[in-house]
């Protein structure tokens, strides 16, 4: 889970190569970033399809859900809307700086 600005949570669902699962070193990794539709969540046929495209490829795979899925309850007053990328944003910056900065 990663904890937004606002005290809110969202679920980062990761699909990591398992030849590559060490995240104990310092290499820029390989990460394709998914966010499901609307109703989506990680376990959505697209979405699982996605993960083994990914790992057939050697990427790893994180998806990024919306407020309130993937099992994480809504924890702040501010509720996903479809045009409110913030937490998106936040998710992707969040990765960004953790996994792929030098």
């Amino acid at each position: 889970m990663l904890e937004l600005k606002d005290g809110g949570f969202i679920a980062l669902d990761w699909l990591v190569h398992k030849e590559d699962n060490s995240w104990d070193d310092d290499r820029k990794r390989n990460i394709i970033c998914l966010i499901p539709g609307i109703n989506g969540h990680s376990d959505n046929r697209y979405v699982v399809s996605m993960q083994q495209a990914c790992f057939d490829n050697k990427y790893d795979l994180v998806v990024i859900n919306w407020r309130g899925m993937s099992g994480v309850p809504l924890s702040s007053p501010d509720i996903y809307v479809g045009w409110d990328l913030r937490h998106i944003e936040e998710a992707v910056d969040y990765i960004f700086i953790n996994y792929c900065l030098d």
